[in-house]
């Protein structure tokens, strides 16, 4: 806490620099081999639409008063309030004068060139209009920290005056010995004994280097960085200077172009190089590793060598939420998970038979014949020894039930490219281990040979355990199990018991874990009227996210599932109407049964919610895509705005 502390009023302890310049975006401050960025570029716009977002109408609503004003008291009480009494400020004042662009970035620093360098850190905070008063500010915290006798050092880089502060990371302690080993051992009794001494060797622990840290202000924007030299470069890209910004990087542009541009707050990870670094280490951590395992060859084997960047982007508007994800890794350098995930741009909407009410809805297109067999390789690729038993083992499956059963053959190779799946709300009362009912449906070009072959699988299981039952609905032979979920225990009651069902029909394997789930799917007939395609908005919500034939495409009923987590989180202790509440039950009653004060109830009250009726209006669905496309994976996301709001 005092390290922290000390940061905190050296970064308030500095003198302002000439106020008035404008100053550049992350991308033209940042110079081009920056390795990774956080920025929101405009601070001011975006609190002013955090607070419009339902998120935020929802913690202002009366209903939800009492909770939330428990929690900020016990957040102010027990964190804020001490923390600014060991810094002698204000937080809320000081996190308050960013106007501006908020940036953090992990910067080269002459890593990993120069021996022994490492990555540096840095933190642009913009006050934009609010620079007189960071001025006073800073000047306030200056004379607390010479008040507290701290050595001040300063440095000019860039025509501004830093501060220089030296931090000393925490030494790493020795495992502490229990009292009988103290009196035992002369080396931990003896008081003369350097305190960074290994009582065990009497060997001392080498001392973590210290770092620098410098902090100072240049104009509105105060810059805290722990390397010089990306410092040296943020200072010469601020005054117009010849120097490379990241917004020039071939690296950076296509992402920043394509996805970070307009985003309220964006993020972007340069892969390569970091992934470089990694492979110059794997070599020398190969010994003593078994069956032939070789990291270098795991991180080639599973596709990881081709990633170049990460990027993510989210910003609000009026009518909704989006995000963004993009991962760019060329086509041709797509190898193990990025082959195997690979999916096809065809139609992944849902079909009329998704009902409107369903919980969540997803479609992948994935060939799963190709899938599987880049599973193997990849397998045997990392280690050829597993590979080999793999093989063995899956050339096994169902033979002990049929000697002439062929998993390959009448499994895999009958599998398709089209996945869906679907869930629906629980009937009251109902407990499920595997969470609300859902059916899965995969395409097969012989869906009765693919569910023949995983009656024979599901036979494998004892008789004793549970039985394999057949039935018929609309013509169609159903097969279901009711599978134990543990084992019974004398004087308590029996362990819940999970169904799974499957049938085949319409071209699908379709398989669910609700039997009567199952039966109305075979049953029904397609109606658009009734179907998930029907419900308002959501053909307009799909376009936001590119649509619904990219391959992939995800739907969410966000406010059917934020009501039962509402429903797990304050349901009576003892109700076991939902294993979600059980799970929460039992880690309320462990966090307050341990007597220190600090128990989840203290900060969380979970009795003080409001009937979720009255909250339900601040939330509605959800949506997703993904697309492949030559350079890149891409994952899109869109939540509209609950009407009304």
């Amino acid at each position: 806490m005092k390290q922290v502390a000390l940061v905190l009023v050296a970064i308030l302890g500095l003198p302002a620099a000439v106020i008035g310049q404008s100053v550049p975006p992350a991308d033209k401050l940042l110079p081009a081999d920056t390795l990774g960025v956080i920025t929101v570029p405009d601070m001011a716009a975006a609190r002013q639409l955090f607070n419009q977002s339902p998120q935020m109408q929802l913690w202002r609503d009366p209903a939800l008063a009492p909770f939330v004003n428990k929690f900020w008291s016990k957040l102010e009480t027990q964190l804020l309030q001490p923390l600014e009494q060991e810094m002698g400020t204000s937080l809320t004042n000081f996190l308050g004068l960013a106007q501006g662009q908020l940036t953090l970035a992990v910067t080269r620093n002459g890593w990993p060139v120069e021996a022994g360098a490492t990555p540096g850190l840095a933190i642009l905070i913009d006050a934009r209009d609010q620079a007189e008063r960071l001025t006073q500010v800073l000047a306030d915290g200056r004379a607390k920290l010479a008040a507290k006798g701290e050595p001040m050092k300063t440095q000019r880089i860039g025509g501004t005056e830093f501060l220089v502060l030296t931090v000393q990371p925490p030494a790493l302690k020795a495992p502490q010995a229990d009292d009988a080993d103290e009196a035992k051992d002369p080396a931990v009794a003896d008081p003369a004994k350097a305190p960074d001494e290994n009582a065990a060797t009497g060997e001392a622990a080498a001392p973590m280097p210290a770092q620098e840290l410098f902090i100072g202000q240049a104009g509105s924007l105060l810059v805290v960085s722990s390397g010089r030299v990306d410092l040296e470069k943020i200072m010469t890209l601020k005054s117009g200077g010849a120097v490379m910004a990241l917004g020039e990087s071939a690296d950076f542009m296509p992402d920043y172009a394509s996805t970070l541009r307009e985003a309220t707050i964006y993020g972007w990870l340069n892969l390569e190089p970091i992934l470089e670094a990694a492979r110059q280490l794997l070599p020398g951590a190969e010994a003593g590793l078994p069956l032939g395992l070789s990291p270098a060859r795991m991180l080639s084997a599973l596709g990881l060598s081709g990633l170049k960047t990460l990027s993510f982007a989210a910003s609000i508007r009026g009518d909704g939420a989006t995000s963004e994800m993009k991962v760019r890794i060329p086509d041709e350098e797509r190898r193990g998970l990025f082959r195997m995930l690979a999916f096809a741009a065809k139609d992944s909407g849902p079909t009329p038979f998704v009902p409107a009410d369903a919980l969540t809805f997803s479609r992948t297109r994935l060939d799963l014949q190709k899938s599987w067999n880049t599973l193997e390789a990849t397998v045997s690729e990392i280690a050829p020894q597993i590979g080999g038993l793999v093989k063995m083992t899956v050339d096994a499956i169902g033979k002990d039930k049929d000697p002439g059963f062929d998993f390959r053959k009448q499994f895999v190779a009958n599998l398709g490219d089209d996945v869906i799946t679907w869930q629906t709300a629980a009937k009251t009362g109902e407990v499920s281990m595997a969470g609300p009912p859902q059916v899965a449906l995969i395409s097969s070009p012989k869906p009765e040979q693919l569910a023949g072959a995983l009656k024979l699988l599901m036979g494998m299981v004892p008789p004793d355990v549970a039985k394999l039952e057949e039935s018929d609905v609309a013509g169609v032979k159903v097969w279901s199990m009711g599978i134990p979920m543990g084992l019974p225990a004398a004087g308590q009651a029996a362990p819940p018991v999970q169904t799974i069902a499957f049938a085949s029909a319409n071209g699908y394997l379709a398989v669910a874990t609700d039997l009567e789930l199952l039966k109305n799917y075979l049953a029904a007939k397609p109606a658009d009227t009734t179907s998930l395609l029907a419900r308002p908005g959501f053909r307009a919500a799909a376009d936001k996210v590119g649509g619904v034939g990219t391959g992939m495409f995800g739907f969410s009923n966000d406010r059917e599932t934020m009501r039962s987590v509402w429903d797990a989180l304050t349901a009576p202790a003892g109700a076991g109407t939902n294993p979600s509440a059980l799970l929460f039950q039992q880690l309320l009653a462990a966090s307050t049964a341990s007597g220190d004060g600090g128990s989840v109830t203290e900060w969380i009250d979970v009795s003080l919610l409001p009937p979720f009726e009255k909250v339900q209006k601040y939330f509605h669905y959800s949506v997703y895509a993904g697309a492949l496309s030559k350079e890149a994976f891409t994952l899109k996301y869109f939540a509209p705005t609950p009407p009304g709001l």
